[in-house]
């Protein structure tokens, strides 16, 4: 039976002493896995994708969320019912507790 190499004595050893010195970060460091780009790679690559416009922060008083899809058009809805209620209650000058 053939064990793979990571449960090798010597490699189990090996990690677990780095592990025990600097923490499961400098392990994570020494085992790069392959097809998978360095955090270096990733930073740089996020940074370009914001530079060119795909990544773009929430608008000012606006916030993602996410629910399932079965809902969405019912969630739409009650959205523009509560901003509509915002509105009459702006009017109003007061604050009333149900949207009528």
């Amino acid at each position: 039976w053939l064990k793979p190499f990571w449960l090798k004595p010597w490699l189990v050893s090996l990690l677990d002493l780095v592990t025990r010195c600097h923490g499961v970060a400098s392990v994570l460091q020494l085992v790069s896995m392959p097809h998978v780009r360095g955090v270096a790679t990733r930073l740089a690559r996020r940074d370009r994708a914001r530079d060119r416009g795909f990544l773009r922060d929430h608008p000012p008083g606006l916030r993602s969320l996410l629910v399932p899809t079965l809902v969405v058009e019912q969630v739409r809805t009650m959205v523009k019912s509560l901003e509509l209620h915002r509105v009459h209650d702006g009017a109003s000058g007061g604050v009333s507790h149900f949207a009528r």
